[in-house]
């Protein structure tokens, strides 16, 4: 099966049956077509994002990075990568290694497409997902990060 058909956040792993996923935190936007394993309309965000909700970033790891033809390439510095996830727009970042040149950060601000997860090396990848889907993550029943869980998590401490 060819690699060029664009696709939102697919992850293909060749040693895996299907081929191809979703990534945490989407689903498929056709099911019944990913059922007879066509692809081809990709996944979209099982929750939508809401920037000042508590969205965060979830972390793949040993990932070929997504196409960049809507990505930035910050050389500046590491630390300043943090802070421009905070833009909105900002859809998945990953730390870049610039053989001679230092470090800096690639930035995604649109479809995430043709991503590749490897059994060996690759890269980390943090995707922008909704805080409801990080709190799937641990296990909880909400975001970990909204003021109700944190005050059922310190109530027993100051009881």
């Amino acid at each position: 099966m060819p690699f060029a058909v664009r696709m939102l956040a697919v992850s293909r792993n060749i040693n895996r049956s299907p081929v191809c996923s979703c990534l945490q935190g989407f689903e498929p936007k056709s099911p019944r077509d990913w059922s007879f394993l066509d692809w081809s309309a990709g996944c979209s965000r099982r929750t939508l994002l809401g920037c000042d909700k508590g969205d965060g970033f979830l972390k793949h790891k040993g990932v070929k990075l997504p196409d960049t033809t809507q990505a930035a390439l910050d050389l500046r510095d590491v630390g300043n990568c943090a802070l421009k996830t905070k833009n909105c727009s900002c859809t998945a970042y990953a730390n870049s290694d610039v053989r001679g040149g230092g470090s800096g950060c690639i930035l995604w601000f649109g479809d995430l497409i043709d991503i590749r997860e490897f059994s060996d090396g690759g890269q980390d990848l943090y995707i922008r997902v909704a805080a409801s889907e990080l709190g799937r993550v641990l296990g909880l029943k909400e975001a970990p990060m909204t003021r109700s869980y944190w005050k059922s998590f310190l109530a027993p401490l100051f009881s």
